[in-house]
């Protein structure tokens, strides 16, 4: 297998000097362990040392950088990243791909914890908040993740509460039960802009957001999306 970079790798050296040639550098490595495995094994690199961390680091970081394609020609190098691959997509703004990822992953097995909470972020994204509270509820398992997880599904039961009583607000008046669904509802977003600040979302930059709707075969956006 021959990867075919064209322009873009003397593009993008220009733009990231050293680190874009450390990048491509571990894909021309890579490349003869991926054209070798005509049937994937997740043990297969255990043979040299570090790989598949070393994979996992540069995978992750040309996600930062904006190169999907990139980062998953060199995940395949490492499939033992395979059952991780979703959350880290996600973490670097690839709502859409991550999520058609995790569906995919639901057919075959339970979800894990980090999994769980990114398809809950993503389904409170869509205002799916019952369907959400479920995998934070799920999440809840981990230690780690527990934290966040409480914090998603206390806002997406919040968010129900104050759907339920939309109705009712819109038609209250003062000779309605003393307007008292509209002191409700504003205790509601009050308790919902609370909760949105306790930090339990994960933290996307401007272009990260700009990639929710970007499938994993996106062209690699690099030089659009420079970071500072």
């Amino acid at each position: 297998m021959h990867f075919r970079t064209g322009p873009l790798r003397e593009r993008l050296r220009d733009a990231f000097g050293e680190e874009a040639r450390l990048l491509f550098a571990a894909e021309r490595i890579a490349a003869p362990y991926i054209a070798r495995r005509t049937v994937r094994d997740a043990g297969g690199e255990a043979s040299v040392p570090g790989w598949t961390p070393l994979i996992a680091r540069l995978a992750e970081r040309a996600l930062a950088l904006g190169l999907p394609r990139l980062a998953g020609r060199l995940r395949q190098a490492a499939p033992a990243l395979e059952d991780r691959w979703a959350p880290a997509l996600y973490r670097h703004g690839y709502a859409q791909a991550a999520a058609a990822r995790l569906l995919r992953t639901m057919e075959t097995r339970p979800l894990r914890a980090e999994e769980s909470f990114a398809l809950g972020e993503i389904l409170v994204l869509k205002g799916l908040y019952g369907e959400a509270t479920a995998l934070f509820e799920n999440a809840l398992a981990d230690e780690g993740m527990a934290p966040r997880a409480r914090l998603g599904a206390a806002f997406c039961a919040l968010a129900m509460a104050r759907e339920a009583l939309l109705p009712w607000a819109e038609t209250a008046t003062p000779a309605y039960g003393g307007g008292w669904p509209l002191a409700d509802l504003e205790q509601l977003q009050q308790a919902i802009v609370r909760t949105e600040a306790a930090g339990w979302r994960t933290p996307w930059t401007a272009a990260q957001r700009r990639r929710m709707n970007d499938g994993e075969d996106e062209a690699d956006h690099a030089l659009h999306d420079r970071q500072k």
